[in-house]
């Protein structure tokens, strides 16, 4: 009887070893380390980056927003469980083995549904005082603020105008810049490096006269020809975007945040007037010809 009991036992022991062994620990980020390898992790954390490996899985940093701690995880096509919404700035779940590679320590993630998000980037609200506190350790990093409109212009390009006739329209390039109204406009017509059809304007002696209406698809017969165009309105400048400042009180001091939306015009919208409280959603970057930081949108800002 002893030695069924004391069998029993050492069967128990085998079986609650093995469990240890092959459930995962809740670790984080920080805490994961060259000790862990070969063991089954569970972490947490925001993406901070995202790409794809050259064997086509797919490859993920983790940050952890209490201490800036940051893990690279690979995992398996089939581990991502909704791949479109694992992106910069989503909280997502990983549950995997630890391993080294090039002397760092990573996570391998190769079980279905291994990699789970929590939270789409788009729910994850970070203060503006946490985002302008941490804006170089945030760069690359998708976020979502909330804050008051402290300041707004438009970004306009001088160099650019619209040529028009009627209904037809046509960009035209000028270095120097241009002047509203209408007249005779002289150049070359070029497809830009953007794929767009324009007169890049210059001294032609033998330009070849033509419309808006012939020039606006940049047919081929005067694609890198010299041309005139006679008598088109000009409407100089193109819009660039929207450069906005929110603010917000933090710890006792008021912060500010710059923020550029592109190809938005603020103006246009009734929902983005000074001391309205928006919410912006972007990409931290250094802007190196301002030597600051800012949050670059796609999208408008919402109420």
């Amino acid at each position: 009887m002893a030695a069924c009991l004391a069998l029993s036992l050492v069967g128990l022991s085998f079986l609650f070893l093995h469990a240890k062994s092959i459930t995962p620990r809740n670790l984080a980020i920080a805490e994961i380390g060259g000790d862990d390898a070969g063991a089954p992790v569970r972490v947490r954390g925001h993406v901070h980056r995202v790409w794809m490996t050259d064997e086509g899985n797919a490859g993920l940093v983790l940050i952890d927003y209490e201490d800036f701690a940051t893990v690279r995880v690979i995992a398996r096509p089939i581990a991502v469980a909704q791949p479109r919404l694992v992106a910069p700035g989503a909280f997502v779940e990983v549950v995997g083995s630890v391993f080294g590679s090039g002397g760092f320590v990573q996570v391998f993630a190769e079980d279905a549904g291994a990699v789970k998000v929590v939270r789409p980037a788009s729910a994850n609200s970070l203060s503006l005082e946490f985002v302008a506190r941490n804006a170089a350790r945030l760069e690359g990093h998708r976020v979502v603020v909330r804050g008051t409109l402290d300041d707004a212009r438009t970004n306009v390009d001088p160099r650019h105008a619209l040529l028009s006739s009627g209904e037809d329209r046509l960009w035209a390039y000028r270095e120097d810049g241009w002047r509203e109204g209408w007249g005779d406009v002289t150049g070359r017509l070029l497809v830009a490096s953007s794929g767009r059809c324009e007169l890049f304007v210059g001294d032609e002696p033998h330009p070849i006269e033509a419309s808006v209406a012939a020039l606006a698809t940049c047919p081929e017969v005067f694609v890198n020809q010299a041309v005139v165009v006679r008598n088109a309105t000009i409407e100089p400048g193109e819009l660039i975007g929207s450069a906005l400042t929110l603010r917000d009180l933090g710890d006792g001091a008021q912060f500010r945040l710059s923020v550029f939306v592109r190809g938005w015009d603020w103006r246009e919208a009734d929902s983005a007037q000074l001391d309205d409280l928006l919410t912006v959603e972007g990409v931290v970057e250094y802007r190196a010809t301002e030597a600051r930081y800012r949050i670059a949108c796609d999208l408008p800002p919402r109420p």
